[in-house]
């Protein structure tokens, strides 16, 4: 119970730690008045707020957990599972949404970007469908006292599936990205410009989302403690890179 409380602890701290950090840059872009809210806006703002409900939400049931239990029931773990998974796969999405949108944006909103992207995002969102139905069979796995399986996701197919489609997913946007703006006078300046700013951006969240596909293949295997600290990583990854 220490280590599910402690893992749940540390993402939300390191969640606050992050929107303190950016709060001036929040007030001034988001919060001035008169408020106008666009769509790029509202989309960051659910980002950012709903990971911190998720982490606010883990810490209360870690803590409830704590000292209510000596072992936590298998259905509650199974049904903790689905939650912590809806929730991953939501702030993928919205994440998905943000960058599709600024990509369209850098090509003058053609037609023809705005079908490729809507046909990778119906990719993407099949493949998480398919994912997701996998887990239909969730209720015939154990769980120890601290909702850990001794038995491993990582031989399941759908995860494979899943880290492999959201890197690719994540290459091709930023591909389409750094090609708008390689030659974009600036792009590569020190001082910060918008075109360099856009090419930064997209490097750190590449980044960011592929450490967080590798924090899933590692929890996929893992059956000690260590699996714990996955989802508030995954959480707070994603809102990092919004």
């Amino acid at each position: 119970m220490n280590v599910q409380f402690a893992s749940s602890c540390l993402g939300l701290t390191l969640t606050i730690y992050d929107m303190h950090l950016l709060r001036k840059d929040e007030k001034t872009l988001i919060w001035t008045t008169p408020i106008h809210l666009t769509t790029v806006k509202l989309l960051y703002l659910l980002s950012r707020y709903l990971a911190l409900a998720f982490q606010l939400c883990n810490v209360a049931l870690s803590a409830f957990w704590k000292y209510s239990y000596t072992a936590i029931p298998s259905h509650t773990c199974a049904a903790y599972l689905v939650v912590k998974i809806t929730a991953c796969y939501t702030m993928l999405g919205l994440l998905h949404m943000i960058l599709v949108l600024r990509v369209y944006a850098l090509y003058d909103r053609s037609p023809k970007i705005l079908f490729a992207l809507m046909l990778i995002y119906t990719l993407r969102l099949s493949i998480t469908v398919w994912t997701v139905t996998r887990l239909s069979r969730i209720d015939e796995y154990e769980f120890d006292a601290i909702c850990i399986s001794p038995k491993t996701v990582g031989s399941e197919p759908g995860i494979a599936i899943f880290v492999i489609g959201e890197i690719l997913n994540q290459f091709v946007i930023h591909t389409l990205t750094i090609r708008k703006t390689w030659a974009l006078k600036g792009a590569w300046d020190r001082t910060p410009t918008l075109p360099s700013v856009l090419t930064r951006d997209g490097f750190y969240v590449f980044v960011a989302i592929f450490g967080g596909m590798i924090a899933v293949i590692v929890g996929s295997y893992e059956k000690g403690g260590t699996s714990l600290f996955v989802f508030p990583l995954i959480i707070l990854i994603i809102s990092v890179a919004v």
